[in-house]
């Protein structure tokens, strides 16, 4: 089997060559993709939780290091130091130990938080302390009771005056209670009818500047009405004398007809006159 030919297999399939697309319409390059390698860019700082986990191995890895370091173990022997082994020279950058380190505190971060426990605070939890029992020796003494028939009355008194004390001190508390309730009260009534004049003189003044609002209202009606009819009758005696400048026209013009007549019936006389007297001059 040959070695696979991309450029051969898409001749065959219609291709015409570099820079034409296999059908029409389509891309005559191939579209890029952009592989990302690195850890930089959006989102790098994303999580900073503590990496409890690595700590706690650490730890563990320390105490394992110095009990192997020539220190006794728990049966009495001691180990052999193990000799230093040397560290390799890392080739890597600061900014990858970084990325690195990123990458590590993403994968802990789902991890809950906890306490680190130890052989000494579970020693400390398990191991309670156990209480000391001690015993003494106690001496028993006698004394004699007299009888207190005076401090007893003392007391009774006392607190028989202490009992009048304090229902005396409730008495004036409440009686001032009363006297503030009803001071109160009082003020409270006084308030009250001073507000309930105060709201009937400012109905009356109500009333009174909406009857005078309606009273002026009604006046102007009164007026635009008498207006209007004055306007009208304006309008009427205009009508009747521009009717009485026509009929004045109209008899005027019949007057000039009349005379115009009369002067052609005085013009047709005297033209008959003249030829009546041509007439008898001619005979």
């Amino acid at each position: 089997m040959g070695r696979f030919d991309a450029h051969d297999h898409l001749v065959k399939q219609g291709w015409k060559g570099k820079g034409t697309a296999l059908k029409n319409g389509h891309l005559t390059r191939p579209i890029p993709v952009v592989q990302k390698k690195t850890l930089s860019g959006i989102g790098k700082d994303r999580d900073e939780s503590i990496p409890f986990w690595d700590h706690i191995f650490a730890s563990t890895a320390a105490s394992i290091a110095s009990s192997a370091n020539g220190t006794p173990s728990a049966s009495g022997a001691s180990t052999p130091q193990a000799a230093p082994k040397p560290k390799p020279v890392s080739s890597m950058s600061i900014a990858a130990r970084s990325s690195k380190e990123i990458a590590k505190r993403k994968l802990y971060s789902g991890f809950f938080r906890g306490k680190t426990f130890s052989e000494d605070n579970s020693e400390a939890e398990t191991s309670e302390p156990e209480p000391k029992v001690t015993v003494t020796k106690t001496t028993i003494e006698t004394v004699q009771v007299q009888p207190a028939a005076s401090s007893s009355s003392t007391s009774s008194s006392s607190e028989k005056k202490e009992k009048s004390d304090k229902k005396e001190k409730k008495d004036k508390k409440n009686k001032s209670e009363k006297k503030d309730k009803e001071s109160k009260k009082r003020k409270r009534s006084s308030e009250d009818k001073s507000k309930t004049v105060e709201d009937k003189e400012a109905r009356r003044l109500r009333r009174r500047l909406r009857k005078e609002e309606k009273e002026l209202s009604a006046a102007r009606r009164a007026l635009r009405k008498a207006e209007k009819e004055e306007r009208a009758a304006l309008k009427v005696e205009r009508k009747a004398l521009k009717a009485e400048r026509a009929a004045m026209k109209a008899e005027l013009a019949s007057e000039k007809e009349k005379e115009k007549e009369a002067k052609a019936r005085r013009k047709a006389e005297k033209a008959a006159r003249k030829v009546g007297k041509v007439e008898k001059e001619a005979k």
